[in-house]
């Protein structure tokens, strides 16, 4: 049940940028609250995130990307 739910709330993420912005997503990466990097005065910490997913090493509850050179769905 868990894990539908957020096979289900990755599906409903990706079509919503997909409609409002006219993207195909690539990942979707759902964190546990606390999950991202932030500074001493509580901003994201935007470099960092963008490294830390890049070197796959976010801590997520659900990963799920796109084999863009097959158009694949992994989880």
């Amino acid at each position: 049940p868990e894990q539908t739910l957020r096979t289900q709330l990755t599906r409903v993420i990706r079509q919503a940028v997909s409609r409002e912005h006219a993207l195909q997503v690539y990942a979707v990466i759902l964190l546990p609250p606390r999950g991202l990097p932030k500074t001493s005065s509580g901003k994201v910490q935007r470099q960092l995130c963008r490294s830390l997913f890049l070197e796959n090493k976010l801590e997520p509850i659900s990963d799920w990307r796109i084999d863009r050179a097959n158009g694949v769905e992994e989880h």
